[in-house]
């Protein structure tokens, strides 16, 4: 509930986010969901970033533990894995396995 306040209440009209720090200052009991293909981690490594992705990975294991999932989704249609998917999942596992 506190990180739901904090988007709201704190930004004053802005574009509505959370920022590292908030994300460390309010982790007790949370996990973290990497996001997939479309999260933040995923964005990087669709746009090869990969050492972002991985410096970003690491910053949520600091924050989470534990308590942080990677996110590996496969939804196959008939052309095969969906282009975001195939160009995140080699980096996911490995980033999950690390």
């Amino acid at each position: 509930m506190a990180l739901n306040s904090c988007l709201y209440l704190d930004k004053g009209g802005q574009i509505v986010q959370v920022s590292m720090d908030e994300l460390a200052a309010r982790s007790e009991g949370v996990i973290c969901l990497s996001g997939g293909a479309d999260g933040p981690v995923g964005r990087l490594l669709q746009s090869g970033h990969r050492a972002r992705a991985e410096a970003l990975m690491t910053r949520f294991a600091e924050i989470y533990g534990d308590r942080l999932y990677v996110e590996v989704q496969r939804h196959p249609g008939e052309g095969g894995l969906p282009e975001a998917e195939r160009l995140t999942e080699r980096g996911f596992v490995e980033m999950a396995y690390a």
